[in-house]
């Protein structure tokens, strides 16, 4: 698992945009997530946002893998840079949205984290209205 992350992270670094290459390793990271660590989760969140790759099947079950395995794990950092990924894709997931929204509401910001929990909370509020492309919120 650590290999197919650290390969879609390579091939982020590179801007590497073969779409049936990009396709089949996400498909093989589908099988392995539940077993990615809360970093390992990031990374091929954040390589796929770099990648302007678009796997909404993955990007569900790498969500499911932050708010059910990591959950407790999750600092104002990781969330920041999960929403920050699925934004970047336009894939809403409920689920994320609600542990940023508790994770945020559960931490008190001191003076050196005032900065960061002011970022989260528009994060969140921009996060809570992210669409796919072609689906239009009213409001």
């Amino acid at each position: 698992s650590q290999e197919l992350v650290r390969l879609l992270r390579c091939y982020a670094a590179l801007e590497f945009r073969d779409a049936p290459v990009l396709l089949a390793l996400c498909n093989r990271c589908l099988g392995l997530v539940r077993s990615l660590s809360l970093q390992e989760t990031l990374q091929a969140a954040q390589a796929l946002a770099s990648l302007k790759f678009r796997q909404e099947r993955l990007l569900e079950e790498l969500g499911e893998n932050l708010v059910v395995k990591h959950r407790s794990d999750l600092g104002l950092d990781d969330i920041r840079a999960a929403l920050r990924s699925w934004m970047d894709l336009r894939v809403p997931h409920g689920g994320l949205l609600a542990a940023a929204e508790q994770l945020l509401a559960a931490t008190e910001a001191d003076d050196s984290e005032q900065c960061v929990h002011r970022e989260v909370a528009e994060l969140i509020e921009g996060f809570a209205k992210v669409a796919p492309p072609g689906v239009h919120q009213s409001g």
